[in-house]
């Protein structure tokens, strides 16, 4: 009787086991299926988050009216970035990947180049041994990695007035170049006059402008015929070298070439310089102002580190005769704090100072 029951029993055991086998199966199997459609639903959500925000990034470049560099700051993962010429796709390659889109709006003159970013180095899978067991179901592990320094792709824009292009490396802005009239004036530096204008007085840094025109005059002193300055700014030149404000006005009808720096006043806090010209019914004098302007304004571009913006601009300025070549140079902004502006260092305005005779000399020489 008791071997009986319990071969019976037996009998019973192997399908109860069976069931129960089946079911942690199921168990393990639905959590798996959870587990991974909620990593697809993740991944799924950063695909998209960065596809929409690199999209509005680049309008926002686009609409930039200055050049500029950017660094996209955001997490990029093991994601591939196709850039197409109106929008960018974010995908990755696995079996259920899915991919993410946004458009863009590109200036027709300057069309977004078309390229793929992709992760410089394969990606080391953190579930390699449990994908070594469950082989045939390897896709319904993780799709969390842990990132090798170079799996995670770094998106570097840069934007001029070409266009925009974007790469992993990081950008420079290249030296702002304005086109300059072609005019040979081939002048001797020696028989010219020079009145140099540092400024205002009612500006907020005056020894900024002060010390440029120091520092060219100083260059220029033993070359030109005559130098002359005013007394605006506060170390622009020795006391027994300004020119008294009772002889201003003389000096400007005396000089060849009036030469006014300043400090820009943008509430924006860019850093950008703009050189004006004096316009006149002399084309020849004209063209010969623009192109003064233009040369201070290059030189400048070389040697301002931070510079996002230079123009050459027409425009009449009190003081500055009619009759007489004319440039004014606004340089910077007046609204920058000192501890984030360039111009507050001694090196850089020594650096303007040296540009500002370099644009004098060359605009003799050619």
């Amino acid at each position: 009787m008791h071997l009986f029951t319990h071969k019976k029993a037996g009998i019973f055991e192997k399908p109860i086991w069976f069931v129960i086998d089946l079911a942690v199966a199921l168990v393990v199997f639905l959590i798996a299926v959870r587990y991974v459609d909620f990593q697809l639903d993740q991944t799924t959500f950063e695909k998209r988050y960065l596809a929409n925000d690199i999209a509005l990034l680049v309008d926002a470049l686009y609409a930039s009216p200055h050049p500029i560099v950017y660094s996209y700051p955001q997490q990029t993962f093991w994601f591939t970035y196709g850039f197409q010429k109106k929008g960018i796709i974010v995908s990755e390659n696995t079996l259920l990947a899915s991919k993410a889109g946004a458009t863009f709006t590109p200036d027709a003159n300057a069309p977004f180049p078309e390229k793929d970013l992709v992760p410089e180095k394969p990606i080391a899978d953190s579930n390699s041994i449990i994908k070594t067991f469950l082989k045939p179901l390897d896709w319904f592990t993780s799709p969390k990695f842990t990132l090798p320094e170079g799996a995670s792709v770094k998106i570097n824009f840069v934007r001029t007035p070409k266009g925009i292009d974007v790469a992993e490396k990081p950008f420079s802005l290249p030296p702002f170049a304005i086109p300059c009239p072609i005019l040979s004036v081939k002048e001797n530096l020696g028989d010219l006059t020079f009145l140099l204008d540092a400024g205002d007085e009612k500006e907020k840094n005056p020894a900024i402008t002060g010390s440029i025109i120091a520092t060219a005059a100083t260059i220029l002193k033993q070359k030109a015929k005559q130098l002359l300055h005013t007394r605006q700014g506060t170390i622009e030149a020795p006391a027994n070298d300004r020119l008294p404000e009772t002889e201003v006005d003389a000096a400007k009808k005396q000089a060849d070439i009036t030469i006014r720096v300043e400090t820009g006043n943008y509430a924006d806090e860019r850093l950008v310089l703009k050189a004006y010209y004096a316009p006149s019914a002399n084309p020849e004098l004209e063209m010969k102002s623009k192109k003064l302007a233009c040369l201070a304004a290059n030189e400048f571009g070389k040697k301002l580190p931070g510079l996002e913006g230079a123009s050459l601009i027409e425009s009449p300025f009190a003081g500055i005769p009619a009759d007489k070549i004319g440039v004014v140079l606004k340089i910077g902004n007046r609204n920058i704090p000192p501890d984030q502006n360039p111009l507050a260092q001694p090196s850089a305005l020594s650096d303007m100072g040296i540009s500002l005779a370099a644009a004098i000399e060359k605009y003799t020489t050619t």
